[in-house]
């Protein structure tokens, strides 16, 4: 009887520690960070990859998404979405049309808003990134995300003002905190939460998690969706931007 006493009591107090951190969470109170890139989206942002800006003239709040990486000497190029399922030591380091300079890709478009994915954790990537960013005046029409954590951290130091997505270990994070049922004290630094629907065959996101993140004042973007039944799924779990990799989908 002692030993089971122990046991229901063990469960007592763990349950009221996790309602205390759930309540914690749930006081939190969260200011929307104003921002030119936020400022001019749609009720629903439309995401796309770099190369269908072409799309701009039926979209024109369209923004493109571009995978950035090193090439040769150092310079950053933006990967062609085609080679998305190459690893990163097969791509292509020079720069061509398909696969231009980040610089000038920015240059090209001055008033095109990106989301620029970093896809290389490299020594000092995130200098050059801030110096393309000024070089470009292009601080206030990016978002920046990377699956390394340790980017968008250093590349926060330098451009504190800038907009950041997440990363893998965010989605972990957030559905570890829910199922204790604390996802109201989960940490997220980020200014969007950009995740996939599923991946390997395992489920990312539900309501719970886009509304806590919608609950802190924050963005969500879902995809690369491929097909209209991903697209049909996103849209059930209401985020606020949805990336396609095809904006034909869109059409009936």
């Amino acid at each position: 009887m002692r030993l089971l006493a122990i046991i229901l009591g063990s469960f007592v107090v763990v349950g009221m520690a996790l309602l205390t951190v759930r309540f914690w969470g749930l006081s939190q109170t969260y200011s929307k960070y104003s921002s030119p890139f936020m400022a001019e989206s749609e009720p629903e942002m439309l995401i796309a990859p770099w190369e269908q800006s072409y799309f701009i003239e039926n979209y024109p709040k369209l923004i493109l998404w571009a995978d950035v990486y090193r090439g040769e000497d150092k310079a950053l190029l933006v990967r062609p979405w085609q080679d998305r399922h190459l690893l990163l030591n097969s791509l292509e380091k020079s720069a061509s049309p398909a696969r231009p300079l980040l610089t000038d890709l920015l240059k090209s478009q001055p008033h095109q808003r990106f989301i620029l994915s970093v896809i290389a954790n490299e020594q000092g990537i995130h200098q050059q990134i801030k110096m393309i960013l000024d070089e470009t005046k292009a601080k206030d029409r990016v978002l920046i995300t990377s699956e390394y954590p340790i980017v968008m951290e250093s590349i926060k130091e330098l451009e504190p003002t800038a907009l950041f997505g997440s990363s893998s270990a965010d989605i972990v994070r957030l559905k570890s905190f829910l199922s204790l049922g604390v996802l109201p004290a989960a940490p997220f630094k980020g200014d969007v939460l950009i995740t996939q629907l599923n991946k390997n065959g395992i489920s990312l996101i539900n309501p719970g998690i886009v509304q806590e993140v919608q609950r802190r004042q924050k963005k969500v973007i879902l995809g690369p969706l491929e097909n209209r039944a991903e697209i049909q799924e996103a849209r059930s779990l209401m985020p606020n931007g949805l990336f396609i990799s095809d904006p034909l989908l869109l059409n009936p």
